[in-house]
């Protein structure tokens, strides 16, 4: 643009030398040769009358050796080589050093009329020339005295017009009068003018040094282009003007390419393609010009006859100049801009792309060639060399020296003089999403995306605060994801600003979800460490502004990505739920409600297989409901295998037990629409909920033996045993209603006997065998009788004591008779405060060949020593009479079903203490021994 004021400014300084200069022409329409002026005298009436006398006697002197082409010598050379043309067969010889004026006396001489009738001739025949050469009628001759006669007036006096010519003020003016045609684009007088006076060519403008080709160069472009005939007529006039500089440094190739002239371009190209490489005062190239010039070509500049569009027509004129000297993309102007800066702070749409695109493009071939131009930061080449050289060592030739310079970066890294690349031009200008996108998808272009500015402002931070360009935004986000991490001086992140500056929604949840910590796309929740700022922004310090935002990136989360969001940790340990603004804490914590009713509890699984997906929370169950009340504790089993799943499952859907007595199990698939048909769905999420007891039994006795007061007050450890016989006889009718559904559970302990609210149950009811089917061995923990274990010798082998090869059968039908023993085992651990048999705690109780020994060769001498242990510990004989039936070797000395073990008369002397113990009453059994139940109360949770 400061070109473009220059150039225009030259033009006003015309315009008003001429209007300062008209009442002055008439005055000095009568010219002399140079050295026929008047002396330089101090005083202006002696120098008058010196020039008037020295007239006299030039005139005295020209009557007498004056003959009929006198005239022809006050005219430059060029124009008496046309007369000379016109009239090739005259013999007049014309010395070089006459020089000549035209008689101003009144009185005419024959000799004086006879030369002037000669003249008059010669003269028609100078202007009949001109007249056929520009095709112009006699009639129509240029008024450039300024007389009333107009271009269609009668012809001028031929003496007078000879006269005229011979005037250097009237050349000047000449001159000045084509100028003004070209710039008004009168290429009809232009080309009269030039034909008439072909010496114009060699003239050039004093205030701006510009000589016709420059102005023809660019005002002869656009919409009135000039006649190509005008064009090559005015370069073969004066062949040198295509080298000639202006006062800026612009040599013609330049003014055409800053008007976007192709027709001037292409022969100002040819006659002097060096010119491509020719840097003006400002240190630009024609194609900085030719790229600046695009960003005021609109669609109404046209090629003639409609053959292209003004976009083609604008790629086509930056490839020529291009074409002339491919190094120019490695070459900055002044002010450290490439062509590229150029093109990324002027052009946008679509031929701005496009021309984007081919200098990258000329950019990355130079770089693939060895011998190619190199790209070099300017700002870092002038901190390595030595402080004494001057800046021209930053010059094109230094930018090439691969000694001192970095390695090799593409176009788009090189940084201005105001430490800007291409895309920080592009975005400063406000040139919109297309040009910042080339920009981008070009080489380099990612790695600009990341650049900071003196705030250490990257991209992002710019579209999104200052510029508050969303468009843009988004391809910055398609292309650099990253620079969402990125903090500014200030330490704010993008989503920061873009919240402050209330950014579009769109573009505040697309920052939000690139930054997420977990691909969304993919169906794991694999946590990405560095990523989260802009989550934890949004839902920890926003105060609920961005809570819309929040409930959208909900929405659209799996349940385990969901968990892993909101279970993220800050750098103190504290989770995103823990520190989340009120509502966005509310929105999550109805989030995590798995299948909208499960709400996980803790920071992860409580046990996961990684090889099969399968996965066990902690979590509360809200049955679906939005309230506030307290949910209930599950533990929710996920399943990926759909055959883990299924064998988990099958029988307890086969089989119908109450919540009564046994946790409550419920079986929830999720099923997601098929991509292949609407009307098909696939299993999404398989899960198993299972009823979480508040209390364990084997918590209580660890709890009660761990008091002191248990061993020592008796008082207090019969009220203990008391809590602890109405619990069993709970658990005894739980057995009773698995084995009237056909069903056995295979592993009573205290640890699968929990209290839920006012009552207890069985646990591991998925885990129940069916009576008659073979039983899973693997079912069994530390509780199992003696008919599932067998030996399993081998002939020939020899074995100690310490490796016995005791295992459990392979064959063995679920009966109730296990769970007879088992019952039988878990009264004697809790009234006695002690295991049955003793495990070792560092093996399996398969690997644990001792323990096993001991029960394989359970006998009566060991159902004895329980029975004693029994009485000892204060259990009536009837209490230790039932235990100990339970624990017979043989399964068919067992009660038969639990309904013989509750019929016992050790619950009915249990029934008669506790009314006994409400009125006060001590109780005595009726075989008169003391019991442990005696003075207790009645077990109540």
């Amino acid at each position: 643009s400061g070109f473009f004021n220059k150039l225009r400014g030259g033009q006003a300084a015309n315009q008003h030398n001429d209007e300062t200069n008209q009442n002055d022409e008439e005055s000095k329409l009568t010219s002399f040769p140079r050295d026929l002026l008047p002396s330089q005298s101090g005083d202006s009436h002696e120098a008058l009358a010196a020039y008037r006398k020295k007239r006299e006697s030039l005139t005295h002197d020209c009557d007498k050796e004056s003959d009929g082409s006198s005239w022809h010598y006050n005219l430059p050379n060029q124009i008496r080589e046309v007369v000379h043309r016109s009239n090739p067969s005259s013999p007049l010889k014309y010395p070089q050093d006459r020089v000549v004026t035209p008689k101003t006396t009144k009185s005419v001489s024959s000799s004086s009329r006879s030369t002037t009738t000669h003249s008059t001739i010669s003269v028609e025949r100078v202007l009949h020339h001109s007249v056929r050469l520009g095709d112009f009628e006699r009639d129509s001759v240029i008024d450039t005295d300024e007389a009333e006669s107009g271009i269609d007036g009668p012809a001028m006096d031929p003496q007078k017009l000879a006269s005229l010519l011979m005037s250097p003020d009237v050349l000047q003016k000449r001159l000045k009068q084509a100028i003004h045609a070209v710039e008004q684009r009168k290429w009809d007088q232009v080309l009269y003018l030039i034909n008439a006076n072909p010496w114009l060519a060699e003239m050039k403008e004093l205030t701006t040094n510009q000589f016709l080709l420059h102005k023809l160069a660019f005002f002869g472009g656009g919409p009135s282009p000039a006649p190509e005939n005008l064009c090559q007529k005015l370069i073969e006039n004066f062949p040198s003007a295509v080298y000639k500089f202006d006062q800026d440094g612009n040599v013609p190739l330049h003014l055409a390419a800053a008007a976007g002239n192709l027709r001037m371009i292409e022969m100002l190209g040819e006659k002097f393609e060096s010119g491509a490489s020719i840097k003006n005062e400002d240190g630009m190239l024609p194609l900085h010009f030719t790229i600046a010039s695009l960003a005021d070509f609109s669609s109404t500049n046209r090629v003639e006859e409609g053959e292209e569009d003004a976009h083609l027509l604008s790629f086509k004129i930056v490839k020529t100049v291009l074409d002339f000297f491919p190094t120019a993309v490695a070459i900055a102007d002044n002010v450290g801009n490439l062509p590229i800066h150029v093109a990324a702070e002027c052009l946008d749409g679509g031929i701005g792309v496009d021309v984007v695109y081919l200098l990258m493009d000329e950019a990355d071939k130079q770089l693939q060639d060895p011998c190619g131009a190199r790209f070099r930061n300017k700002v870092k080449l002038e901190e390595i060399v030595n402080d004494d050289i001057s800046s021209a060592t930053t010059s094109t030739d230094m930018q090439t020296d691969s000694s001192i310079a970095d390695n090799d970066i593409p176009c788009s890294m090189v940084l201005n003089d105001y430490n800007e690349t291409p895309l920080l031009s592009a975005i400063r200008s406000r040139k919109g999403w297309e040009i910042i996108e080339a920009l981008l998808t070009g080489p380099g272009g990612r790695k600009a995306a990341f650049f900071q500015d003196g705030d250490k402002n990257n991209a992002l931070h710019l579209l999104v605060g200052e510029f508050q360009d969303a468009a843009a935004a988004m391809s910055i986000l398609k292309v650099a994801p990253e620079t969402t991490m990125v903090r500014n001086a200030k330490g704010m992140l993008p989503i920061e600003i873009a919240c402050m500056q209330l950014m579009p929604e769109e573009v505040i949840l697309s920052i939000a979800l690139v930054d997420l910590p977990i691909n969304i796309d993919d169906k794991g929740a694999k946590v990405e460490e560095g990523q989260g700022g802009s989550w934890y922004f949004l839902t920890c310090e926003s105060d609920d502004h961005m809570l819309d935002i929040v409930q959208e990136i909900v929405s659209i989360c799996s349940f385990q990505q969901l968990r892993e969001l909101c279970f993220m940790v800050d750098g103190v340990g504290n989770s995103i739920l823990d520190r989340a603004t009120p509502k966005c804490r509310e929105v999550l914590s109805q989030a995590l409600r798995f299948l909208g009713r499960f709400e996980f509890v803790g920071n992860g699984p409580l046990r996961s297989d990684s090889s099969t997906g399968f996965k066990v929370f902690d979590a509360l169950d809200f049955g679906g409901k939005e309230d506030n009340q307290e949910g209930k504790r599950v533990v929710l089993e996920c399943y990926e295998n759909e055959d883990e799943f299924e064998n988990r499952v099958t029988t307890m859907l086969s089989v119908e037990l109450d919540n009564c007595f046994v946790e409550e199990v419920n079986v929830y698939v999720e099923y997601m629409d098929d991509p292949v048909g609407p009307s098909e769905a696939l299993p999404h999420q398989r899960c198993v909920s299972i009823e979480r007891p508040q209390l364990t039994l084997d918590k209580v006795v660890d709890g009660m033996l761990k008091n002191g007061e248990y061993s020592s007050n008796r008082d207090f450890r019969m009220k203990y045993a008391a809590k602890v016989c109405s619990v069993l006889r709970l658990i005894g009718k739980s057995l009773k209603h698995l084995h009237s559904s056909g069903v056995v559970h295979g592993n009573v302990c205290m640890k699968s006997c929990g209290k839920f609210e006012e009552s207890w149950k069985l646990l591991e009811r998925l885990d129940i065998q069916v009576v008659g089917q073979p039983f899973d061995p693997k079912r069994f923990r530390q509780s199992f009788p003696p008919e599932s274990l067998e030996l399993s010798e081998q002939e020939g082998v020899t074995y100690d004591s310490d490796n016995v090869p005791v295992s459990f059968r392979k064959i063995l039908v679920a009966q109730p008779s296990i769970d007879i023993w088992s019952f039988g085992q878990l009264c004697y651990e809790c009234l006695v405060g002690k295991p049955l048999v003793e495990f070792d705690v560092n093996k399996s109780p398969s690997e644990d060949v001792a323990a096993l020994l001991q029960i394989m060769e359970w006998d009566q001498t060991k159902m004895e020593a329980v029975f004693s242990e029994l009485l000892d510990a204060g259990v009536g004989e009837s209490g230790a009479d039932m235990i100990t039936s339970c624990l017979f070797p043989r399964p068919q000395d067992r009660p038969v079903s639990m309904d013989e073990i509750l019929d016992h008369r050790f619950w009915a002397d249990m029934r008669k203490f506790r009314s006994k113990s409400r009125r006060g009453v001590e109780s005595v059994e009726s075989s008169g021994s003391r019991s442990l139940l005696t003075e207790a109360e009645t077990y109540e949770v």
